[in-house]
């Protein structure tokens, strides 16, 4: 019986780990008025952590500036989360 728990909890680690990065949504890069680029990147739930918003707007300037040779500089950052909300992260960046 106790094999039957280790492998049923085993498989739900296996299945939180697989599913806990899909929990944010990305609307890409996008050019702002002013002509800088932008990342707005939310939490599809409460469980995910600015900090990992965070990582993964940075993340997606880089690779996106790098793709052209440049890197990213950072204009603005903000955060909001809070008790009772999904959290989101906005980056403005130029790459240079």
């Amino acid at each position: 019986m106790d094999k039957k728990i280790s492998t049923t909890k085993l498989l739900l680690i296996s299945a939180i780990a697989i599913l806990l990065p899909a929990c944010t949504s990305t609307g890409g890069v996008n050019p702002t008025r002013d002509g800088n680029l932008a990342i707005h990147v939310s939490g599809d739930s409460g469980f995910i952590s600015p900090t990992t918003l965070q990582e993964e707007a940075y993340e997606t300037a880089r690779n996106y500036c790098s793709k052209k040779g440049k890197q990213i500089e950072e204009v603005d950052f903000s955060s909001d989360s809070g008790f009772g909300k999904f959290p989101k992260v906005s980056l403005i960046f130029n790459c240079i």
